[in-house]
């Protein structure tokens, strides 16, 4: 194992342990070692000012090396910062230009944002339905719940030209099962309208049941 290896991973283990100055002090002996991760975690740090004192402009200093060494996180995190202006001045071009990078390294937050992109209209992309479901569907594949939740949405939503009930309905009922309460509620919905199915009053109760069960847990969880 390498010296800036060693050093990375006493890092992660102080940080885990809430020993700040000294993952701190690890991350920033392997950054100088050149390990691109520890890198990205010293950004971190700037960023959000944990033991050291903020410094955006430091961070995204710190990310950009992290980032050109391959950290999709990293670049993820850029896509952010120049979106926001936060460490840069906004810079649309530069965040889309991140959030691409990021994706082609199977980042699943990047592939969720560029789906939000194409949908929204935002960062001066127009607004393209076909796109959404592509950044959509490959974030979803991966288990993101809002990225499989904006999919059954869409292909439910006669506006956006792409209706296929089907599939609006296996995304939401993959979204429910992980325990999102608004799937839930949207399967209520399909089966008590008998959108794509054939009206089911008893389908309908179940998935009502499913999404109060979730809300009464998230209610008690939050006491």
């Amino acid at each position: 194992m390498s010296e800036a290896e060693e050093l990375y991973l006493q890092g992660n283990a102080a940080y885990e342990e809430g020993q700040l100055e000294n993952a701190f002090r690890s991350y920033e002996a392997s950054s100088a070692l050149g390990h691109p991760d520890a890198t990205n975690n010293l950004a971190d740090m700037y960023l959000h000012g944990e033991y050291v004192e903020k410094n955006t402009k430091r961070a995204f200093q710190l990310f950009l090396v992290a980032a050109k060494a391959g950290v999709h996180e990293a670049m993820f995190t850029l896509g952010l910062l120049c979106e926001n202006g936060i460490g840069v001045v906004v810079a649309p071009e530069q965040a889309y230009f991140w959030y691409r990078r990021s994706a082609k390294y199977n980042d699943v937050m990047a592939q969720y944002r560029l789906g939000s992109i194409y949908y929204e209209a935002l960062l001066g992309k127009p607004r393209n339905v076909s796109k959404a479901l592509y950044w959509y569907q490959l974030a979803a594949q991966q288990g993101h719940l809002d990225a499989q939740y904006n999919l059954g949405y869409i292909y439910n939503n006669e506006q956006d030209g792409e209706i296929d009930y089907a599939k609006g309905r296996f995304w939401y009922e993959e979204a429910a099962s992980r325990g999102d309460s608004l799937s839930c509620r949207r399967l209520e919905e399909i089966y008590e309208l008998g959108l794509g199915v054939k009206a089911d009053a008893t389908r309908a109760k179940y998935w009502c049941e499913q999404a109060e069960a979730i809300e009464r847990m998230k209610g008690e969880s939050e006491k």
